[in-house]
Formats: structure tokens, sequence, C-alpha cells
């Protein structure tokens, strides 16, 4: 009876140290949402030529004024005909008119006025030495 005490006394413990280490297998808390407390886009505003391109960049904080890596913006432009993007936050002016581009985060968003404007013309041509110099590729 002495060993069916013993081998009772030593399952008891071993549910009880199993049944401790259970909680420590649950599933952790799901971390907390990342709210962003400003998300800008810059410029807010600029203006380009036909066949240029410009880089929008977005900057994202929190409420302690930390920068949050934000990856996965969403990047839309208002008519593609006047600047279409060409990579992340990349527009590229394609007529004359305006566009706005519009980057979403995480339920945050921002938007840019991208005013396109016609090609300068360029200046005669340079003559050196009987070559022709065209204007340099902006």
């Amino acid at each position: 009876m002495c060993a069916r005490y013993s081998l009772l006394r030593t399952l008891a413990a071993a549910v009880v140290l199993l049944g401790g280490c259970n909680s420590a297998l649950d599933d952790p808390p799901p971390p907390p949402d990342i709210q962003p407390v400003t998300f800008t886009l810059s410029p807010s505003n600029a203006t380009i030529e036909e066949g240029q391109t410009l880089q929008l960049t977005v900057t994202v904080t929190d409420a302690d004024g930390n920068r949050l890596a934000a990856t996965g913006i969403s990047w839309s432009t208002s008519d593609q005909n006047v600047a279409r993007l060409v990579g992340p936050g990349k527009v590229q002016g394609q007529s004359t008119g305006t566009a706005l581009i519009a980057a979403a985060w995480q339920g945050s968003s921002d938007q840019a006025d991208v005013q396109v404007i016609a090609r300068r013309s360029c200046p005669p041509l340079l003559r050196a030495s009987r070559s022709a110099v065209p204007c340099p590729v902006r």
C-alpha cells in the first residue's frame, strides 16, 4: 500500500506540474495594432515637367514621435494621363495638368498635388568645334 500511495503522490505532483506548464503553452496575446499618429506625404505640392520624375516620401510617427517603418504602402493617382506612378512613390509627368497622388497605410492616408507643366523648350544648340551639343536631359 505504501508503494501505491507513493506512486499516486508522484502522479499527482506530475499533474500539478504539467498543469502549470500548460498555461505557459497558451498562445500569447496578439500584438497591439500600430496606430500612427501622423502620416505625412511630402512634398505635398510639386511641379514637374512632362517626362520628369519626382520621388514622394511618407513619414509615419507614433504618439511618442518615433518614426515607424511603413511597409506595404498603397499608392494611387487621380489621373494616369497626367502623372503616372512608375514605382513606389515615384511619379512621372505625362502631360500638362494636375493629378492627386495618394498614399495609404493601415487606415491612414495623405495626398500630394502634382502639377505637370509642358517641357521647357531648349535654347538653340551650342556649337563647339563643329559639333552640336543638345540640351542636357533632366
